[in-house]
């Protein structure tokens, strides 16, 4: 976590220097530290992102100064891999650390560029930034759908792959795409769930608020079609259970409330995201209900969540660095695949725990 938290903090300050809030140099680590509420280790890992891209250079007794934008472009060497992504929260904050770690351990030197704040205003910067650096290697991930695919190929040198990451809803006309593959992992999950003797199982997801055309096209819909699939192989088809939370939570724990009293209350439950299983652990405790005795519960991306949580939760492992050694493949290998689908893991804890030996379906 740690990693994650100082690339998300190194990303902070780089957009600190470009929209100049900082000027010539940094404030001490230890100010910094207290002012984004972490240790100094942490802002010291975050410093060795900026030193590697060469935006900043660190000096004993002088502190950290800001190198001119002319000097950055004139250094910056020829293996210079970007990464333009969300970098905050448990899922991405860890994923951009795995994907930068590895990345610098084949000799490249990564660059971390937000996507969450990427507006009208900030593409430009983003486009003459990219022509800067002219990176060998090249991610993008957002939730941006209007994304200029088109301009940011323009900017990037004409053998470079761009690659992204994420479903086929966003940027669909770019050939290369590295994705999770959700249908696989939701069609493991609830087989676990099914395994367990639950016969009630329940989807748990947000409420999709894109145009209907997109649905088809979003790792939401492969989940919910490897819950349903799985549903088929065990003669439930027709059986299936769905609970999609709003923006409202106070609304969404009450319904979540009377679900869980009604007489056909689900006795297993499968979410997309670990998070999403917190509000409703907290709803079970509430009632009465145990975990995993009455309900079972398997989540989504093997985040942190996942073991903060009394008791721990099962969740399907994304495999992070699966992520990373297909970046790399895509990058520099002959005549890569155009899809590269990262296999999930079913991690087995105490919220729905290993099925026991000999026992059978009810």
């Amino acid at each position: 976590m740690k990693k994650g938290k100082a690339v998300a903090i190194a990303n902070e300050i780089r957009h600190g220097i470009h929209r100049r809030k900082y000027t010539e140099r940094l404030p001490p680590d230890r100010q910094l530290a207290q002012d984004f509420g972490v240790d100094p280790k942490t802002i010291a890992l975050a410093m060795s992102h900026l030193e590697g891209e060469g935006l900043v250079t660190r000096q004993r007794r002088v502190g950290t100064l800001i190198r001119p934008p002319d000097e950055v472009a004139a250094t910056v060497r020829t293996g210079t891999a970007v990464l333009l992504m969300r970098t905050r929260g448990h899922l991405f904050g860890a994923l951009s650390g795995v994907l930068a770690e590895m990345l610098q351990s084949h000799g490249y030197c990564p660059v971390l560029m937000s996507s969450e704040e990427l507006d009208d205003a900030s593409i430009q910067p983003l486009l003459e930034r990219v022509r800067e650096l002219r990176p060998e290697v090249f991610l993008v991930e957002t939730s941006r759908r209007d994304f200029p695919i088109e301009a940011l190929r323009e900017a990037l040198p004409a053998h470079v792959r761009l690659v992204r990451l994420g479903d086929r809803s966003v940027m669909q006309g770019n050939p290369y795409r590295i994705e999770f593959d959700a249908k696989a992992g939701a069609l493991a999950a609830t087989r676990h769930l099914l395994a367990l003797g639950r016969r009630r199982v329940l989807l748990l997801d947000a409420l999709f608020e894109l145009p209907p055309h997109l649905y088809p096209e979003t790792g939401h819909y492969d989940f919910n079609m490897g819950y349903r699939r799985a549903l088929d192989e065990a003669g439930l088809a027709g059986h299936e259970r769905f609970f999609f939370e709003s923006h409202d939570e106070a609304e969404t724990s009450d319904r979540l409330r009377d679900l869980m009293r009604g007489d056909e209350r689900p006795d297993g439950i499968l979410a997309f995201g670990d998070f999403r299983l917190v509000r409703t652990l907290n709803v079970l405790r509430e009632l009465g209900l145990r975990v995993p005795e009455d309900v079972a519960m398997v989540g989504y991306f093997n985040t942190p969540w996942s073991l903060a949580t009394h008791p721990p939760l099962s969740s399907i492992d994304v495999d992070m660095r699966g992520v990373a050694e297909a970046l790399l493949h895509v990058a520099t290998a002959d005549a890569p695949s155009k899809v590269q689908k990262i296999a999930p893991r079913l991690v087995i804890r105490e919220s729905a725990p290993a099925v026991p030996e000999g026992m059978a379906p009810r």
